[in-house]
């Protein structure tokens, strides 16, 4: 029995600190982190290389080099696109949480004027 409820101590302690520091349940970075990895999940079925054939002759090699430079460079451009985006995302996420930091910062400052007043 007390070695159940020791190990029921410890995982009550390693919840409530999994739930303090995890960003994926935080109001504003959970979203954002789900929101990435759903980007990075469709970039992944995104191939540099394009070696399907759509006809069944030969191409040369200068229209398959054609081909895969116009390849990648539509993936490269996809990639810079959604990398820019995620960091707006996570810029603005940062922000906000900065913001409700601030706020609270200048709340308690308030706080402490008021009670200096009192006295």
């Amino acid at each position: 029995m007390w070695r159940r409820n020791v190990l029921q101590k410890h995982r009550e302690q390693i919840k409530a600190i999994l739930q303090t520091k995890l960003f994926s349940i935080d109001d504003t970075f959970g979203p954002i982190l789900r929101m990435h990895r759903r980007q990075c999940k469709e970039l992944e079925t995104h191939r540099i290389i394009d070696l399907k054939s759509n006809n069944i002759e030969i191409a040369t090699y200068e229209e398959f080099d054609k081909k895969q430079r116009e390849k990648r460079k539509i993936v490269t451009n996809l990639v810079k696109e959604k990398s820019d985006m995620c960091r707006k995302y996570f810029k603005d996420g940062i922000n906000t949480v900065l913001d409700r930091l601030r706020a609270k910062i200048n709340e308690s400052n308030e706080d402490e004027e008021h009670q200096k007043e009192y006295i």
